[in-house]
């Protein structure tokens, strides 16, 4: 019997007296290396962003760094870490609003007649439910991190919300003792 993961040369080894259990030892492990592979990729992407904390005068006072760190199958939310230039470090997760939609059209029993015969021929028609389902992402993403001592709310405008973060946007964050940070990524 010919197995099918089994290439021509596979098989003429077998034939030739190669052992079975050798060539099922080889594959299992050629499997193990491929699922190894797979589990080890990374499936995050890191986008670098920046901006300037404006004081209440509405004055520049110091530099900060986003990082927004996503996982590629999963457009929901990204988590992002904000570094004051004093190196304060805010923590947490942006989330990007969505709308999921759903419904359901029902059509119901009805009779037709048919006008060209005098006897009226009735015609049934059997009910049908056609269920839709969508998901639509906004351009809007928002959220709230933390430092060890502070609150930072963020809101951000993605450029292209089906790519999520690594697109682009901008954004503005407003920590709890007042300041405004503008960003940009």
């Amino acid at each position: 019997m010919m197995f099918p993961m089994f290439t021509h040369g596979a098989y003429a080894l077998m034939k030739s007296g190669f052992n079975l259990k050798m060539i099922k030892f080889i594959s299992a492990g050629l499997l193990v290396i491929g699922v190894s592979f797979l589990v080890g990729c990374d499936t995050t992407e890191t986008t670098m962003g920046h901006g300037q904390i404006q004081t209440a005068n509405g004055k520049g006072s110091q530099s900060v760094q986003l990082k927004i760190t996503q996982d590629i199958f999963d457009n929901s939310g990204a988590q992002a870490m904000v570094t004051l230039g004093n190196g304060e470090v805010f923590n947490g997760k942006i989330i990007i609003e969505r709308e999921h939609m759903e419904s359901t059209t029902d059509s119901f029993d009805y009779f037709s007649w048919d006008s060209d015969d005098d006897k009226k021929k009735k015609e049934k028609h059997y009910p049908e439910t056609t269920n839709t389902n969508s998901t639509s992402y906004s351009s809007q993403a928002r959220g709230v991190l933390f430092s060890t001592s502070r609150s930072m709310q963020c809101l951000m405008t993605l450029s292209d919300p089906r790519s999520g973060f690594s697109s682009g946007g901008v954004g503005r964050c407003t920590i709890s003792t007042g300041e405004v940070v503008p960003v940009q990524f």
